[in-house]
């Protein structure tokens, strides 16, 4: 009895063990995968990529995909960074260097945090004097800017051009704000009229002209409170003022009450076809 007792013991720990093995392997990897992939990433980069001068980090695990990554990086280039995935038995299923390298992501990327760092100094400041959930600045591109729903609306091509825009480039972030950089801030108000969205937009300007961090254009919503929004059961989108990609030059311009009736009607004619084809 003694015999069996310690027999079904040790039959328990190891099935314990099994299925502990087991489920940190499906959410950790498996030690020796990573060793063989951490092995492999070497020869592959070497054969691949033999003029590029990579180093790799250590192989991770994502356990969403079962498989491995391996960033590899090139230490004398700012935007030669990419993935290289492998099963579990060390095969590369892919990389990312023609979209990343390549295709210019990474450049975007760094471009777009340069940019966007400017722009969060300002929104973030104490002395900024609107409440606000959603803000911050991006740079966009003449691609971007060509779109059905752009020209529905008659917003006029701007952003800069990605296919000029060079690998570990060194350009100029503000410049590139005059003529790439959108804004988009949210902020709320009981008084969603035409009248205070223009004395918003003009004292927001006037903040970003004096922090010296130049936009293009602004995407501007002006929500009633949330908290009334909820007390009145009142649905997100009701009542509200909207403008999208409004041009920093029409801010303040003699005509800048009419074009931003304007730009907000043709924005919520659109939505209302959308809404229509539901």
């Amino acid at each position: 009895m003694k015999n069996f007792t310690t027999i079904l013991i040790g039959l328990l720990l190891t099935a314990f063990l099994t299925v502990t093995l087991i489920f940190a392997n499906g959410f950790f990897g498996n030690p020796i995968s990573k060793a063989i992939v951490n092995y492999k990433v070497k020869g592959y980069i070497s054969t691949t990529y033999p003029d590029l001068n990579l180093q790799v980090e250590k192989a991770q695990y994502n356990f969403k995909f079962s498989s491995y990554s391996v960033n590899a990086y090139s230490p004398s280039s700012l935007d030669t960074h990419f993935n290289i995935y492998f099963d579990s038995y060390g095969n590369v299923e892919r990389d990312d260097y023609d979209s990343y390298v390549l295709g210019k992501f990474n450049t975007r990327s760094r471009l777009e945090d340069s940019y966007r760092n400017l722009t969060d100094a300002v929104f973030d400041s104490d002395s900024f004097p609107y409440d606000t959930y959603l803000c911050f600045g991006e740079l966009t591109t003449l691609q971007d800017s060509i779109s059905e729903e752009d020209e529905i609306l008659g917003l006029p091509q701007h952003g800069y051009d990605l296919d000029a825009i060079e690998l570990d480039g060194d350009y100029d972030i503000k410049q590139l704000g005059k003529t790439a950089g959108q804004l988009v801030f949210y902020t709320e108000s009981e008084d969603r009229s035409v009248d205070n969205a223009v004395k918003i937009l003009n004292n927001v300007k006037q903040i970003f002209d004096e922090a010296d961090v130049p936009f293009c254009t602004i995407s501007f919503v002006l929500e009633m409170p949330r908290d009334i929004r909820k007390e009145q059961g009142i649905v997100g989108g009701t009542d509200e003022f909207r403008v999208k990609s409004f041009p920093y030059s029409e801010i303040g311009s003699e005509q800048f009450k009419e074009k931003l009736i304007e730009a907000n009607q043709k924005l919520m004619d659109y939505y209302a076809i959308l809404d229509s084809q539901k």
